[in-house]
């Protein structure tokens, strides 16, 4: 651990470099002085692990699925950045930021939406 911790903040190694340092680490702990693994058993357990790997990630990708079809569905960020704006939370002054918020607002109410118009004052023209 202080292995880790301190390749870490002492720039020797990034965050990804120290977890592949500790894995090595346990490698060598586990069969050279506990002896809990033997050599033979080694191409199984590597094997394992990445089929634990494999499914982890396919689990973790299908959550973030039904969050992403939720939070659209739902509509939260349209509504939690009209929230924000009406609150003056926002940046406002951006003409990027209230192009969007018009252009989704004109999209929600059934308005055709034109991009053509991007240079004009889209929220004092279509509140």
């Amino acid at each position: 651990m202080i292995v880790v911790i301190g390749g870490i903040y002492t720039g020797i190694f990034t965050p990804t470099e120290a977890a592949a340092v500790s894995a090595v680490y346990a490698f060598f702990v586990a069969v050279f002085v506990y002896k809990d693994m033997t050599l033979s058993k080694v191409p199984k357990v590597l094997l394992d692990s990445a089929n634990m790997s494999a499914d982890a990630a396919v689990h973790h990708h299908q959550r973030r699925d039904v969050l992403s079809y939720l939070m659209t569905s739902e509509q939260i960020p349209q509504e939690l950045a009209d929230w924000m704006l009406d609150k003056g939370l926002g940046v406002v002054a951006v003409p990027a930021v209230r192009e969007h918020r018009a252009a989704a607002r004109r999209q929600r109410d059934g308005a055709v939406v034109d991009r053509a118009d991007h240079g004009a004052d889209p929220v004092s023209r279509w509140r």
